[in-house]
């Protein structure tokens, strides 16, 4: 959960990015790391994120109550077949 947390952080701009760049010199033979700390706007891992969040603490369970007290709810259904309104 941290993890994702952080995530949605970093994508949302809120963290910055810390991204390590190996910087070669040929002539010396050296090579030397250069850290870089940046703000970035994801938005579609920020969304990625906070669904995979939003899954782990249940909002999204799809519940559907087609029965009251065990009865089965009435059900209607008009059909019509006619190019005139319906009058009510």
């Amino acid at each position: 959960i941290a993890d994702l947390q952080e995530y949605r952080d970093i994508c949302m701009g809120r963290k910055p990015l810390t991204i390590t760049t190996v910087v070669k010199n040929a002539q010396e033979g050296t090579a030397q790391s250069v850290n870089t700390e940046c703000f970035v706007f994801e938005p579609t891992g920020a969304n990625k994120a906070l669904e995979l969040l939003g899954k782990h603490l249940g909002m999204f369970k799809d519940r559907v109550d087609v029965t009251s007290g065990g009865n089965a709810l009435p059900a209607v259904i008009n059909i019509s077949f006619s190019d005139e309104p319906e009058e009510p």
